[in-house]
């Protein structure tokens, strides 16, 4: 009765029903409320870890809860493995540190998490400097931090240094060249954007003083200085004026200011123009703008950055400057005395290595050569500008910014998710969750048991995505593909679950690992632990659908031959077995269940292979016709072999599809609910174990429908 049935469905909350619709199956997740039925969709994205689809092409869409999570269907929430989130735990979570007051919080509340193809997009001129796009497959799953200003490391828990130019070296301010002419009863205003910031309107006639003080309301401009040639001081005349703006506290090759002007004349159409990287005014020649080539190195290249404490600690004959080489007080390294002996450097600098308690020597005791401007050229595994430094294990990012190189780039300290340690050269993987391994954190770990063993140890083998594409199944038969092309091929791992040979019964026995309590299959394992079990697959009863049957042709009158399905060969086959021998050959493979073999030749004393009875009459006729059963669906086709040589001309073996099978192999065959801490189908009312042939049997499925019961069929309103 529909009474009974919406009360059993109603105990259990839930139930995976499928409906078929114009010859497409749509999985459908419901709850009962009351008397109605809710649809309620399971969440699902690109898989995060999964096997190959072809050649470089992985992470299949519409992986339910992404391949990182658990599906609870009782809420219809993913319940993520740890360091995942996300509605369908898509997202690999930022990392958390401790902030100023001790409070861990994620990026260290000093930083802002975000995507990849958002920090992208993004520019901010502390972390995000480049704004290109980044549209990979991960774009919108890998997560990271981006930094404030100060901060730095994997989850902004490190202090930044001061930066300035380094005073031995030569370099120059960026000079930009504003130009502009406003013919006579000019008037108006203009603004100048850089890095983001625009300023406020700009009168026609500001004098240098007035420009620089617009200019340096900006906080991305800092200390500027403005003079100007040409007019009457101001910065727009009818004669054409060229304003020289010189960059006094940024360093290197600066991006042109921008202009947007809303001059006006009576006379004329004013023009405003911004020239840079070399390029002269066209109104004034002898005024040139200037590539910017100071330095913005941590403690000026001239000191030792401790980034616990975000300190200086500078060589001798070197203090902090005021940012333009004099002494200060920005505690950069940036001024020199010249107090070092002879007053002019005249050798590396020498510094006490974070690596050893040793007095200061000359690169630290590891220099490989001297440069010209002093700075040490280090022996491997060692960096700094006198060699203070060990070097940490590098690998490709697993969080950056894009460039026009693409993302993920490759010699990142610690693969930028962990912190290293330059008195040690060795890096500590982000904890937070426990996903990253690998001296350099260069590998997404596997999930753990509760005895700390990847993938449950004998449940699954933890794998790369490289190694897992060579294991990639195809309609059940090995598709092996090649993935080692892309970023994350020998980074991202992921379990390749196993079939375990036994499984402690209800009763507490050990049995043979079954998908039902009565079933002669295996049962696989399955998630992204290994610690769920697939449940039996099969047909619908209540849809229609047909076996799959397939033909083999062999000509020869000696030898044998084997058959091949879903890479498990039979034994040899004689060319002249009966078509019982031949059924009982195929189904003692492990790929195949029961199978149904016809001659057309039906003659009591016909050959497997047509055959030769004389040479008048020529060859006889017969097809083997092989009907499957237990695999449903358009199933692979077998492949057959000469096993022991033909002789004679004109002998040939061969398969090809007959009929193709149309049958659906689907879960508790879309009439049951699959437990997966067991692999077992709990059937809906009416519907029971089968045979794989819709009467009752062995395989622990749902494929058994008694038709006195009424099955509960669900409407397709409103899907």
């Amino acid at each position: 009765r529909l009474s009974d049935q919406l009360a059993e469905l109603a105990s259990v909350q839930w139930k995976w029903l499928l409906q078929f619709d114009t010859g497409r199956l749509l999985p459908l997740r419901r709850r009962i409320h009351g008397h109605g039925l809710q649809p309620e969709d399971v969440p699902g994205r690109k898989g995060m870890a999964d096997y190959a689809q072809g050649y470089n092409v992985a992470h299949r869409n519409d992986t339910e809860c992404s391949g990182m999570g658990y599906c609870d269907y009782e809420t219809g929430v993913c319940e993520c493995r740890a360091g995942f989130g996300g509605s369908a735990c898509q997202k690999l979570l930022c990392p958390q540190g401790q902030n100023g007051n001790g409070v861990s919080q994620e990026c260290s509340g000093q930083g802002r998490c975000m995507s990849m193809r958002e920090a992208g997009a993004q520019v901010d001129y502390k972390s995000l400097w480049f704004g290109d796009e980044y549209g990979k497959w991960d774009a919108d799953m890998i997560y990271g931090c981006a930094c404030d200003e100060g901060f730095e490391g994997m989850d902004c828990s490190e202090l930044s240094c001061p930066a300035g130019d380094d005073p031995i070296t030569t370099g120059k301010d960026e000079v930009q060249i504003l130009t502009c002419i406003c013919p006579y009863s000019c008037s108006g205003t203009f603004t100048l954007g850089f890095r983001g910031q625009t300023t406020d309107a700009i009168p026609h006639d500001a004098t240098a003083e007035l420009l620089e003080y617009y200019l340096e309301k900006l906080s991305t401009t800092m200390s500027v200085n403005v003079s100007i040639t040409g007019g009457n001081g101001g910065v727009c005349a009818g004669t054409g004026v060229t304003t020289m703006i010189t960059f006094r506290e940024l360093s290197g090759n600066l991006p042109a200011l921008v202009n947007t002007s809303s001059l006006t004349s009576t006379t004329g159409a004013p023009y405003l123009s911004i020239y840079t990287d070399g390029l002269t005014s066209p109104f004034h020649r002898t005024n040139a703008s200037v590539i910017g080539t100071r330095e913005s190195a941590p403690c000026s290249n001239r000191g030792t950055c401790d980034r616990s404490t975000g300190v200086c600690r500078c060589y001798e004959g070197f203090h902090a400057s005021n940012g333009r080489g004099q002494a200060g007080s920005k505690g950069d390294c940036g001024y020199y005395n010249g107090s070092h002996p002879g007053s002019q450097m005249t050798e590396c600098p020498k510094a006490t290595p974070l690596w050893a308690s040793q007095d200061p020597a000359v690169c630290s005791g590891k220099m490989q050569s001297c440069s010209a401007d002093f700075i040490c050229n280090c022996t491997a595994g060692y960096s700094g500008p006198a060699c203070e430094y060990m070097d940490c294990p590098k690998g490709k990012a697993w969080f950056d910014e894009t460039t026009g190189l693409g993302g993920h780039r490759n010699g990142s300290s610690c693969s930028n998710r962990g912190l290293c340690s330059q008195s040690s050269g060795t890096c500590s993987c982000d904890g937070t969750y426990g996903v990253f391994e690998g001296a350099a954190c260069h590998k997404m770990s596997c999930a753990l048991d509760e005895d700390g063993v990847a993938c449950g140890n004998t449940r699954g083998t933890c794998l790369t995505m490289k190694k897992l594409a060579k294991r990639t199944k195809l309609n059940g038969q090995a598709y092996p593909a090649a993935y080692d092309n892309e970023w994350d091929a020998a980074k991202i791992q992921g379990c390749h679950c196993a079939q375990p040979p036994s499984v402690t019964s209800d009763h507490g026995n050990e049995e043979d690992t079954y998908s039902g309590p009565h079933a002669f299959t295996w049962k696989p394992l399955t998630g992204y632990d290994c610690t769920k079990a697939e449940c039996p697959k099969g047909d619908d009863i209540l849809t229609p659908g047909q076996t799959e049957i397939q033909q083999i042709n062999c000509t020869t009158n000696d030898g044998s031959f084997k058959l091949v399905f879903r890479n498990k060969a039979t034994d040899a086959i004689p060319w002249d077995a009966p078509a019982q021998r031949v059924k009982q050959e195929i189904e003692k493979i492990t790929t195949i269940g029961k199978v149904n073999v016809l001659y057309t030749n039906t003659s009591f004393n016909a050959s497997a292979c047509n055959k030769r009875s004389d040479t008048q009459r020529g060859w006889s006729n017969n097809t083997i016709q092989v009907e499957f059963l237990t695999e449903l669906g358009d199933v692979p086709l077998m492949r057959a072999f000469a096993y022991t040589q033909y002789t004679g001309l004109g002998e040939s073996i061969n398969t090809t599809e007959y009929r193709k099978g149309t049958k659906e192999n689907v879960e508790c065959n879309a009439r049951g609910i699959c437990d997966r801490t067991q692999g077992r189908c709990t059937c809906l009312s009416g519907f029971n174990t089968s045979d794989h042939q819709g009467n009752f049997g062995q395989y622990g499925d749902c494929g058994f429908w008694n038709p006195s019961t009424q099955p509960y069929l669900v409407s397709s309103e409103g899907e």
